[in-house]
């Protein structure tokens, strides 16, 4: 395994290389003042290198080293102040193996959103699951961020007996154009969903579920996950005039029923309280489950009715405008939209899926949804944030090839108080 680690600084172009040590990664992940967290999986490495602008620092504090067999997962903690606007070059063993580059925030800026990734050997794909070909477009869009909104991958039933979750990752991430998306020059986020947290429709009885936390933890570079309160994965970040707010809905989620949480108490408190102190124009509020479907399809949050109006009447309380919600799971996708009786609408964008199969059979919510938006294909969404005079959003579904089957705009006055 890696013996020794020592990162190395100095700036030079190169052009990036394979390596058969360098199985997965690097992926970007949360950016802050003061780091950015990047993932990296390699395969019988025993140094590991990092080159900007030549000059030379060691940062063996700044890496976390988990191994598995012959694999070792590396999490390393940059200085931000090193990296924006350049070019960084990653050396396994003295070999230059990939070259990535951190984009700048600016006022207008995208990000991707999508659900369902399953993962089968190409012979099996025409039955199960869809072209992989869509992670290779998405990976070539300019968008900032890639928001990966559960059942990123799917366990199988051995995974979820034996607590080993890990090696259902590692299989994935070996996959080619998964990994083009996961190495693109994006800031990757992901929340999870019954598949990638256990058994299909599980929740907080799930006995394996500290191990699911575990390796998801391994797997992602959120900026944090969970609270002292409560565990699981749920957390908040900002980029420029947005917050997303990224929700657990799995590790604390409770048979579905009038007086049940989807949530958990400590989660939902967290939540009201960062979604009322956010100062943001817009407000993500990313959850495996739709929110504002009124009718009980599917594990929509409407099966949990007491804590799902609950929200909703907190939001009107307060005031709090902006606020869109960005769901996955169905195996369709549309938009749907809440209209508050004496204020601003209440938009949630499903996307769903990327390769996963597709639910043809989708019933229509016909008087929440947005004209013409039911995509019965394999697809994505991008979301454009205009911070213009006129703040707005502009949605845009592509399939898997990368054509435009959806757009719609939405402007900021729409969702206002």
């Amino acid at each position: 395994m890696i013996k020794s680690l020592t990162l190395t600084l100095s700036l030079f172009f190169a052009l990036t290389v394979s390596s058969q040590k360098l199985v997965s990664g690097p992926m970007l992940g949360h950016v802050n003042n003061d780091h950015s967290k990047y993932w990296l999986l390699l395969k019988n490495a025993n140094t590991l290198s990092v080159q900007i602008n030549g000059k030379s620092l060691i940062l063996d504090s700044l890496l976390t080293i988990n191994t598995y067999k012959k694999y070792a997962i590396v999490h390393a903690d940059i200085p931000s102040r090193h990296l924006v606007g350049d070019s960084i070059s990653w050396i396994v063993d003295d070999k230059l193996v990939f070259t990535s580059k951190i984009d700048k925030p600016r006022e207008e800026f995208s990000f991707l959103i999508g659900s369902c990734a399953l993962g089968v050997p190409r012979i099996f794909r025409p039955i199960y699951g869809g072209k992989e070909i869509i992670f290779k477009n998405m990976a070539s869009d300019d968008a900032n961020l890639m928001i990966w909104m559960g059942d990123n991958i799917y366990y199988r039933k051995r995974d979820n007996k034996s607590g080993k979750h890990i090696r259902r990752h590692i299989w994935r991430r070996k996959s080619k154009h998964y990994n083009t998306l996961l190495t693109s020059a994006k800031r990757h986020y992901a929340i999870w969903d019954d598949h990638d947290f256990g058994p299909n429709n599980s929740d907080l009885n799930y006995k394996l579920k500290s191990s699911s936390l575990k390796t998801h933890k391994l797997f992602w570079r959120n900026a944090y996950y969970g609270n002292e309160s409560q565990e699981g994965i749920f957390s908040s970040f900002q980029y420029e005039n947005a917050e997303f707010f990224l929700l657990d809905d799995r590790f604390n989620r409770d048979i579905p029923g009038t007086e049940n949480t989807l949530l958990g108490e400590h989660q939902i408190q967290w939540f009201k309280e960062t979604l009322k102190s956010s100062e943001a124009d817009f407000k993500f509020v990313v959850l495996g489950s739709q929110v504002i479907n009124e009718k009980n399809v599917h594990e929509c949050y409407n099966q949990y009715p007491k804590e799902r109006q609950d929200i909703l009447d907190f939001i009107e309380e307060h005031r709090i405008s902006g606020v869109v919600f960005l769901t996955g799971d169905m195996h369709y996708s549309e938009v749907l939209q809440y209209q508050y009786k004496n204020g601003p609408k209440l938009i949630d964008i499903t996307s769903s899926p990327m390769t996963s199969i597709i639910y043809k059979k989708a019933t229509i919510s016909a008087d929440q949804k947005v004209k013409g938006c039911h995509i019965l294909e394999h697809n994505y969404c991008k979301i454009s944030v205009n911070d213009t005079e006129r703040k707005s959003i502009t949605l845009q579904f592509f399939n898997k090839s990368g054509d435009i089957i959806f757009e719609h705009n939405i402007n900021l006055n729409e969702l206002t108080w």
